[in-house]
């Protein structure tokens, strides 16, 4: 909106003349001449935090992230577009940093791949989230993903779109009145959405991982025979 860019500053006021009344009078005209003064000082502050806001990687991030919501394709065609919404959960990441948000370490990431990043946000978890099955076949076997993943996954998938709607909203409300009320909602939301994620990608890894074991072990058995039989003709 149009509060969001510089302003021309109010015309000066002149001061009020004191009414030509007892000391009762007087005493009144003074405290609401102190109060008047006060209240235009606070606009100032406003004026000032606000214009500073505007210069900062908060901003800037926050801008970034409104524009990239904007472009985000529907969630139903996540595996066809993993560059925009890579590049939203990135930003995601980054404007919680730039906010303050004490993110849940990610180190339990570690466990599954020695590469992968342990900060920040997935695409292939988010893909996950949109895309798990109850269950699986593999080998000619089913597996059955667990009730708690599963409700997991439904519930990242609905805080994922009340942030991105939220986020939205959030944006198109800042103005220098607002700032403050704004980025403590904005900060809310996105510890609540960190803590949602990790409620699913922890266990999530951990089952993904372990049906995969299970698949594998006909293979990696047969392969040990092999090794063995090898072993015992040569």
């Amino acid at each position: 909106g149009g509060d969001r860019h510089p302003r021309r500053p109010a015309a000066s006021v002149p001061p009020r003349k004191p009414p030509p009344c007892g000391e009762g009078a007087a005493a009144a005209w003074a405290a609401g001449t102190l109060r008047a003064s006060a209240r235009t000082a606070r606009r100032g502050d406003a004026e000032a935090r606000w214009q500073e806001y505007l210069r900062g990687d908060e901003y800037v991030t926050f801008s970034a992230l409104a524009t990239a919501l904007e472009n985000l394709p529907p969630t139903a065609e996540l595996a066809e577009n993993r560059w925009e919404f890579e590049l939203f959960v990135h930003l995601l990441h980054r404007l919680g940093v730039a906010i303050g948000v004490d993110h849940a370490s990610k180190a339990y990431r570690s466990h599954y791949s020695p590469d992968v990043q342990l900060t920040g946000y997935l695409y292939s978890t988010l893909l996950t989230a949109f895309t798990l099955l109850p269950s699986y076949t593999l080998n000619g076997q089913e597996f059955y993903v667990s009730d708690t993943v599963l409700d997991q996954c439904r519930s990242l998938q609905s805080v994922f779109l009340e942030t991105c709607q939220g986020l939205k909203r959030h944006f198109d409300s800042l103005q220098a009145y607002t700032l403050e009320h704004v980025r403590s909602d904005v900060r809310r939301s996105l510890v609540y959405f960190d803590k949602s994620w990790c409620r699913f990608e922890m266990p999530a890894l951990e089952e993904i991982e372990a049906i995969h074991r299970q698949a594998c072990r006909p293979l990696l058995e047969a392969i040990e025979v092999e090794r063995a039989l090898s072993e015992f003709e040569g």
